[in-house]
């Protein structure tokens, strides 16, 4: 039992500073989601002809690190619409939270017509990050980042 007790301490021992950045201080914590979705919100709504946006930055084992952006479009264009989707699509990949595995976006037209990255060139209606890279670069959120 002690054999048992002194291993545990010696493990505790070991695993603390790999944990701390020897300063004693916490680690830097990531931008809260939900100050991110609103801001992401913000920055969309404020888009010329976009009529109304709603951005959830969220982080979990199900989904994984995704940006879902729901937004609306008062341009029946549908070269417009492409550039709204395209600015929609890059916002999400340049969220600061983190870098998403996943910017899923429907933008929807007068009409009814409804717009997600297929219509952007993206294989599923949600991009991932190679393709995201590809099409704008490294996200914000981490600039060195690279597939």
């Amino acid at each position: 039992m002690r054999r048992l007790l002194a291993s545990g301490a010696l493990g505790l021992l070991l695993l603390l500073p790999a944990c701390s950045d020897g300063a004693g201080t916490p680690a830097p914590t990531s931008p809260d989601l939900t100050d991110e979705s609103e801001r992401l919100t913000a920055e969309l709504t404020a888009l010329d002809t976009v009529t109304s946006a709603e951005v959830q930055v969220r982080s979990g084992a199900t989904w994984g690190q995704q940006v879902v952006i729901d937004a609306a479009t008062s341009s029946a264009d549908p070269g417009e619409q492409l550039a709204v989707l395209d600015r929609l699509v890059h916002a999400g990949w340049d969220t600061v939270a983190f870098v998403p595995t996943d910017v899923s976006t429907v933008l929807t037209a007068p009409g009814g017509v409804v717009l997600d990255a297929r219509d952007l060139g993206f294989p599923h209606q949600g991009a991932g990050p190679t393709g995201l890279y590809e099409r704008f670069g490294p996200p914000a959120a981490n600039p060195a980042w690279r597939p």
